[in-house]
């Protein structure tokens, strides 16, 4: 297949996707599609000829009906069109993100995106801690030390119900060891924290978060240079061992620490 031939089979998914859709429910017959379809029966006729010269649908014996080349390119562009639409939703959060290594499709798909806002600026930190209070375990990188951050760490932490091993870009370890050294040096007397230094990094942040029963849950934090714009979360395992993958390969050109 070369790229013309490519391109009209993209297009006739799309021209085509209402018919395609109903022939994926079960065969039928030209009047049938013309009454569900509300469409003219000349619109039918040049539908059908087309899905039938590109090996789509052919004539059984229950009416039209989709070859198995045409159920899966259904299929194929279903799942293409469904990670167009997983990007779309949160393109404002996508053109922010330094690089598309943190946006996989596997991590976009069926993610929850908490937005910052002039009425409610702190809705993406909040949202990050509520995920930390239900935590047993956090693995993860950030190039930002927010308060909210450390306190709920260090609640966790010092109550004997979280352990973290987490890594840091040296500003942020900066702002951790000065404006919050106190509640570091406690958290770090538990042995429960393991911190780890990583010259730079960009400015998106990523956690792994264990659950116990809810299971684990990936969070990424995006930053503005100044705030924290947006919190995306993704629950799905495929997304998850995404996360568990590029969280290790920070840490791989990271250096642990005393505290």
């Amino acid at each position: 297949m070369d790229s013309g031939e490519r391109d009209d089979l993209v297009g006739t998914l799309t021209r085509r996707r209402e018919i395609l859709g109903a022939l994926d429910e079960r065969p039928r017959d030209k009047p049938a599609l013309v009454r569900e379809l509300g469409v003219a029966r000349s619109t039918v006729d040049r539908a059908v000829r087309q899905l039938e010269s590109c090996g789509l649908a052919e004539r059984g014996p229950d009416g039209i009906e989709l070859t198995t080349c045409g159920e899966v390119a259904l299929d194929v562009y279903g799942a293409f069109t469904a990670r167009l639409e997983a990007l779309w939703e949160c393109h404002d959060v996508v053109s922010q993100l330094p690089s598309r290594e943190f946006a996989p499709p596997v991590f976009l798909a069926d993610a929850d995106v908490v937005r910052a806002s002039v009425s409610a600026p702190d809705r993406p930190i909040m949202a990050f801690v509520d995920l930390v209070e239900e935590a047993t375990y956090a693995r993860g990188f950030s190039p930002a030390a927010y308060g909210a951050y450390v306190d709920a760490f260090e609640r966790r932490v010092t109550a004997g119900e979280l352990t973290a091993e987490l890594a840091f870009s040296d500003e942020a370890l900066t702002e951790l060891t000065t404006t919050h050294r106190d509640a570091i040096e406690r958290a770090a007397s538990t042995g429960r924290v393991t911190v780890h230094r990583v010259e730079t990094l960009p400015t998106a942040g990523v956690v792994v978060l264990e659950r116990g029963d809810a299971g684990p849950v990936v969070a990424m934090g995006v930053h503005d240079g100044s705030s924290l714009s947006a919190v995306v979360t993704n629950d799905a395992p495929d997304a998850v061992a995404w996360a568990r993958d590029f969280v290790d390969e920070q840490f791989e050109r990271a250096d642990p620490i005393p505290l």
